[in-house]
């Protein structure tokens, strides 16, 4: 998680990219940005936060390095 600390918002690293953020940036757990009640960005990082089903196949196939994940960035 990238947390803003002027903006108090929470990106995550897929969303990086095109969050408007400004320089008073660090890297942190989601646990922190909800203890200190940051909120999403965008709905890219909402979207990025919420589960995702998979199957276990692909689950294994990501484990292995033979397909790449969500947060592979």
């Amino acid at each position: 998680m990238i947390l803003d600390h002027s903006l108090q918002w929470v990106v995550t690293p897929p969303c990086f990219n095109s969050a408007k953020v400004t320089n008073n940036l660090t890297e942190s757990k989601l646990s922190r940005a909800e203890k200190l009640q940051y909120k999403p960005d965008s709905t890219c990082t909402e979207e990025s936060l919420a589960g995702m089903k998979q199957t276990l196949f692909q689950i294994l196939l990501e484990k292995i390095g033979a397909k790449k994940g969500v947060w592979d960035w």
